[in-house]
């Protein structure tokens, strides 16, 4: 027959090695995930705030991959918008040149080159889109890709079919960049003074070939003045990219820093210290290896161990 007090000992035995085989569970199941607890259940004090770090952390991390996005973007206006003002420039040289030498020996087709090469770059075409054609970006944004055919036109703004929607991204909360460039505002004027050369080179004046005519002199002199605007304006688009690319740099430096912030934030939270639950694992094994070894002795004793 079992005594009253031999039931409540029992009892508390067996409620110990309960609690100290739950116990052990949980450090078990925290060392084997890393996580404090598998549900909302276990952190149920820390849960809105959980659940607040985890969206911010989401919206940041979408902001970074448009940042990236963005910056890929620039880094190619600023490799084509840099090309379109070197061919300008050589361009320019060319015209010096045959000033200088009173002599114009392939003057058109060095001219017709640098032209092909300006076209090209304002074709660019990156995932199969223009980039230099705003919103159309299925559609070529310069359609007059030959030196020759300028003189087709009847000004120089009729070989662009781009529109003038420039591609914009949010970048942050309440903060919108607009980062495309189009094609009629980086070489209006560049194309402007080709289709004057290329007019000229075909007129009864031309061709521009050989020993320079006292016209053909006034020509390319007051072309050279008009050229040097034109290549200003492609030097201030290509300025004012590497402007967007460094401000959109330290915009996305902000977000980097706030992912690290917030991945810490919410690791605090979910996390648990797998060195600390390692030690409390095995306490709890400990624990529980007394609790049994404690109830088998007391279940061995027998009065006759005391008489």
């Amino acid at each position: 027959m079992t005594r009253v007090a031999s039931f409540s000992q029992s009892q508390s035995l067996l409620q110990g090695i309960l609690r100290n085989q739950s116990n052990l569970f949980e450090a078990q199941k925290q060392v084997n995930t890393g996580k404090k607890s598998d549900d909302f259940a276990g952190i149920a004090n820390q849960v809105s705030t959980l659940v607040g770090a985890k969206a911010l952390k989401a919206r940041t991390e979408s902001y970074i991959s448009t940042g990236e996005t963005i910056t890929r973007a620039l880094q190619v206006y600023d490799v084509q918008l840099g090309a379109i003002t070197d061919t300008a420039r050589e361009a320019r040289q060319t015209m010096i040149e045959a000033l200088a030498q009173d002599e114009a020996v392939g003057f058109t087709t060095i001219m017709g080159e640098a032209y092909n090469r300006i076209a090209s770059a304002l074709n660019t075409k990156i995932g199969g889109n223009y980039i230099f054609a705003g919103s159309k970006s299925d559609t070529p944004p310069l359609a007059t890709t030959s030196f020759s055919d300028l003189t087709l036109l009847a000004t120089a703004s009729d070989a662009f079919q781009n529109d003038g929607i420039k591609a914009r991204a949010r970048v942050a909360d309440n903060v919108e960049t607009e980062y495309g460039v189009l094609a009629s505002d980086v070489a209006d004027l560049l194309l402007a003074s080709f289709k004057r050369i290329a007019d000229f080179d075909a007129g009864p004046d031309g061709p521009i070939d050989g020993k320079l005519t006292a016209n053909q002199r006034a020509f390319l002199e007051s072309e050279l003045l008009a050229l040097d605007g034109a290549i200003a304006d492609t030097q201030n688009a290509l300025v004012t990219n590497g402007l967007k690319a460094k401000k959109l740099d330290e915009i996305k430096d902000q977000h980097v820093d706030q992912r690290v912030f917030l991945e810490t934030f919410v690791s605090d939270i979910e996390d648990v210290n797998i060195a600390e639950a390692i030690t409390r694992l095995n306490n709890d094994q400990a624990a529980l290896a007394v609790s049994f070894r404690v109830v088998g002795q007391i279940s061995r004793l027998s009065l006759a161990d005391f008489i």
